[in-house]
């Protein structure tokens, strides 16, 4: 029966090892004296770290990142659940989310470190706010001639023969510029919708 019982566990932490080593999240765990007791493959890559973390290393000789390092403490001193965001790299940086999470066994605390990916999301927002940014500038110019002399006519310009019809075609003229900037965006949202729903189909088959 002990023979059994060490065969079970020894499989089941095989089993639990090549899980955690497969990921490609990082996963470390953090006793309470700020040690590691673990780390997977994925949390040495993306830590940049030139060799697998020892076993009872010491996490500020190994981690850079500040904003781990204190994430973790909080976490041993008291918080169910910490989030943080780190960055690494410098000319080609990368950001990752980073969770981390009390455990506890019987009376030791410790605390588990789950890092992942967000780099794309952040492309993704930055390229959001630079169209969002464009596409106010694209509308703003037409807008502001439109205001600009509509105020004009406005003030008694509507009575000069001479230049009236002239303002009125720079007016028509930016009415149909906003026309064709609505109708792209539409056209753009459209599309961005049929790839959205294309990319469901693929993942239902």
């Amino acid at each position: 029966q002990l023979d059994e019982t060490i065969r079970t566990l020894t499989e089941e932490r095989n089993l639990s090892t090549a899980i955690l080593g497969s990921m490609v999240e990082g996963v470390a765990v953090v006793n309470g004296s700020e040690r590691l007791l673990f780390a997977n493959q994925g949390f040495a890559e993306i830590l940049n770290l030139k060799f697998p973390p020892k076993s009872g290393s010491a996490l500020v000789e190994i981690v850079r990142q500040t904003e781990l390092i204190e994430a973790v403490r909080h976490v041993l001193h008291g918080e169910s659940r910490v989030e943080s965001e780190i960055v690494t790299g410098t000319l080609r940086q990368k950001y990752f989310a980073a969770t981390v999470a009390s455990v506890r066994a019987g009376d030791t605390l410790g605390a588990v470190v789950v890092l992942h990916d967000i780099t794309e999301l952040r492309r993704l927002e930055r390229v959001r706010r630079d169209f969002v940014a464009n596409v106010s500038h694209e509308f703003r110019t037409p807008l502001t001639a439109i205001q600009g002399f509509a105020e004009t006519l406005l003030a008694g310009a509507i009575d000069d023969a001479q230049n009236r019809v002239r303002f009125l075609e720079i007016i028509l003229a930016h009415a149909r510029r906003l026309a064709r900037l609505t109708e792209d965006l539409l056209r753009l949202s459209q599309m961005d919708s049929d790839r959205l729903e294309l990319e469901t189909d693929e993942i239902s088959v």
